[in-house]
């Protein structure tokens, strides 16, 4: 099968997943449909909402929530992620909402507390909560393997040798800036803290790395904090605005200033080789936003000006 042929394919797929997300959010919406709800608790809980986004449908209730994983794949991850850290970071799985893996009907799902979302004036404390945590964690060694895994699959979608030399200089030239690795989230944004009185929890595991840069979940979260403010944007076009003239970075510099970058700019470079790495995993990555992106990279690099 031809590379642009695949990619169409997963377009077209990632289309039709996106119709079939806005029709159940519509049918979910409809008051009569959320009887469902008593599929998974025979308690009369009242619905706080419903909600169904790229095969996970969450159901909230006033008193327990649920998330029923429509894909296989990202809930064996979650449930082997969560028992990993259980049995080598102790610390860390204190502060994962406790979850109860049930069955019925044919479903998996998890069923937990319901515990409130964090506003956004809240997010610099849940922040440092959740960091102190991790950094009690870290270790004092790279491992390379896990990052040229990394540079493996950027190989496959780069277009030349020299793009993939550019990728390697990056790295190189953070691996002199930063030694120290850490577990990390690995999705880490506002939605997936959660508060219970003075606690901080976290939730969606599924893309949880053993190996990775301290500051990483830093980046994970500004960006995603700014794709929040935004809505219509996609991580991809923040990433490229910053790479282009700062704009973003400007503009929200005052999220930035919360924690302790050195090099914002070759750590987002960092992110971003590691969010396409992810990217390649989905249905929904667009190659062609893939490759105009690392142009700009090799354009930024091949300035003096912004020589990391």
């Amino acid at each position: 099968m031809s590379q642009k042929l695949h990619v169409l394919i997963k377009k077209v797929l990632y289309f039709l997943q996106y119709k079939f997300y806005l029709i159940i959010n519509k049918i979910l919406n409809i008051s009569i449909s959320k009887s469902m709800f008593l599929l998974f608790d025979n308690k009369n809980q009242e619905i706080i909402f419903i909600r169904y986004i790229f095969g996970a449908l969450t159901i909230v209730g006033n008193h327990k929530s649920y998330k029923i994983e429509i894909n296989r794949n990202s809930l064996a991850k979650e449930i082997f992620n969560r028992e990993y850290i259980k049995n080598n970071y102790a610390e860390i799985y204190d502060i994962l909402l406790p979850l109860k893996i049930k069955r019925k009907f044919g479903f998996i799902f998890l069923e937990s507390n319901t515990v409130q979302n964090i506003c956004q004036l809240d997010f610099k404390l849940s922040y440092e909560y959740v960091r102190r945590v991790f950094e009690k964690n870290m270790l004092r060694s790279v491992n390379v393997n896990y990052f040229n895994n990394i540079l493996e699959s950027i190989k496959l979608i780069s277009r030349t040798d020299d793009e993939f030399n550019i990728l390697k200089k990056i790295f190189t030239k953070v691996f002199e800036m930063e030694k120290y690795l850490a577990p990390s989230h690995g999705d880490f944004h506002i939605r997936n803290i959660l508060k219970n009185e003075d606690r901080y929890y976290l939730i969606d595991l599924d893309c949880f790395k053993r190996f990775q840069f301290i500051w990483m979940d830093e980046i994970y979260f500004v960006i995603e904090l700014i794709v929040f403010e935004k809505k219509n944007i996609n991580w991809l076009e923040v990433v490229k605005q910053i790479v282009i003239d700062g704009r973003i970075l400007i503009k929200y510099k005052e999220y930035f200033n919360h924690f302790n970058f050195e090099n914002p700019y070759a750590q987002l470079l960092i992110y971003l080789l590691d969010r396409i790495e992810q990217e390649k995993k989905h249905t929904n990555y667009n190659l062609d936003n893939i490759y105009k992106i690392i142009d700009l990279i090799i354009g930024r690099i091949n300035d003096t000006k912004y020589n990391i």
